[in-house]
């Protein structure tokens, strides 16, 4: 029990540091792309200046955020019966669940090389998943980089798309204009039904899509791809 003071009051007990855990959680509830130094001291409760103790700089911050999100990402179980086509889709599937959940961890991570423990898990478990179904060594990292590249690209534009729904109607029309100027069809032809593939879909059926075309193309292109 500690000793009370003078004034009959117990002496203030110094606060822990926060974890890095709970400072990228601060980002990202701030806002991963917003997001000052000065405004994550004051959601921590410390100084701006005791914060460097911790994290280098911002950039030491949005690893550990980028860190965090992938950490949330289910790893499916390795395929036993060497189903790397279906292990792929649902990696995949998580990541763009995760990264979607906080914008700009997707774009960061697709233009910054990451060599922390859960993005190099990752890549070790792709990596391993390929191998095991008859990729050899050069070819499974090869195709587990592109896999990873693309579905990140893919998502980091998903964000984007998503952050621009205000100027949706001005986009629209801007691409319109650009198409007109250049002699484009400008709307679908007549008898063409509304709802095609691309346009009509969701966008959970596109990046479906992308991806399986992202999983041919890796098996069209390696040396005696297992089917």
């Amino acid at each position: 029990m500690p000793r009370p003071t003078a004034a009959g009051t117990a002496p203030n007990r110094r606060k822990p540091p926060p974890t890095r855990e709970q400072i990228a959680a601060a980002a990202i509830r701030l806002g991963v792309e917003r997001f000052t130094m000065q405004a994550l001291a004051r959601a921590l409760s410390v100084q701006p200046q005791a914060l460097y103790r911790w994290v280098a700089d911002r950039d030491d911050v949005l690893d550990l955020v980028a860190d965090e999100v992938l950490l949330r990402v289910d790893l499916p179980a390795a395929p036993d019966d060497g189903d790397w086509r279906a292990w792929l889709r649902q990696l995949a599937r998580g990541l763009r669940r995760e990264l979607l959940a906080v914008p700009g961890v997707a774009a960061r991570a697709l233009t910054r090389l990451q060599t922390t423990r859960p993005f190099l898990a990752l890549h070790r478990e792709s990596v391993a998943a390929l191998t095991a179904a008859g990729f050899d060594g050069t070819a499974a990292v090869r195709a587990a980089e592109t896999f990873g590249t693309g579905v990140l690209g893919w998502i980091a534009r998903e964000q984007s798309i998503r952050s621009q729904r205000g100027q949706g109607r001005r986009l629209a029309e801007e691409i319109a204009e650009a198409r007109r100027s250049a002699g484009l069809r400008t709307s679908l032809p007549s008898g063409a039904p509304a709802s095609g593939r691309i346009s009509g879909s969701t966008a959970e059926e596109r990046f479906d899509a992308f991806v399986s075309v992202l999983i041919d193309g890796l098996a069209a292109t390696l040396p005696r791809a297992p089917a």
